[in-house]
């Protein structure tokens, strides 16, 4: 049990694959019969985030993270075209969002 414990808290200190890791400490960590707020205070982390990673598969998180990545390529790519002077209408239209969306990725 100390050593899923400790998994858990090594997994939170990293930057590196440290979500991915995280989420299989944590699980393992529940199978060990561990209370969220035992990996929780181990982790340094709120026992609803421990919920959240523990209820995620890593093949989700990574999808998730590569949404997150196209959404910032997209950002860049709506700031460039706002300020080669498209409109609003226009970017809009082409990422098949609002003008309202549009402005307020721009600003």
């Amino acid at each position: 049990m100390q050593q899923v414990l400790r998994r858990v808290s090594s997994a939170r200190q990293r930057r590196d694959r440290a979500t991915s890791d995280l989420i299989t400490a944590i699980q393992d960590a529940r199978q060990q019969d561990l209370t969220l707020r035992e990996i929780a205070d181990v982790a340094g982390m709120t026992h609803e985030t421990v919920r959240r990673y523990g209820g995620m598969s890593v093949a989700v998180h990574a999808a998730h993270r590569a949404r997150a990545t196209d959404r910032v390529k997209r950002d860049e790519e709506i700031k460039a075209a706002r300020k080669s002077g498209l409109s609003l209408q226009e970017i809009g239209e082409k990422h098949h969002i609002t003008r309202e969306r549009v402005r307020q990725i721009v600003t």
